[in-house]
């Protein structure tokens, strides 16, 4: 699971690499336009965050099995 999460973030910061150079070149628009993307871009990922679950002091699953038997059991929102 946790290379799965890197691999995520790995691809999304390849992502925002490539679409970086692009935002930037909103500046033709007007000249704040990259900035209010680049801070809408931020807040939203902020907000994402917050849905995240809280793991202090969690138990950790010690194989698949109990990892899919919590999946069934809680399936998420």
């Amino acid at each position: 699971m946790r290379s799965t999460a890197t691999n995520y973030g790995s691809a999304m910061a390849r992502i925002g690499a490539i679409i970086a150079p692009a935002i930037a070149g909103l500046q033709i628009i007007h000249p704040s336009v990259p900035y209010i993307t680049f801070s809408a871009l931020s807040f939203v990922s902020g907000l994402l965050m917050m849905l995240l679950p809280e793991t202090l002091k969690a138990k950790m699953f010690e194989g698949m099995e109990e990892a899919n038997e919590f999946t069934v059991s809680n399936p998420g929102p």
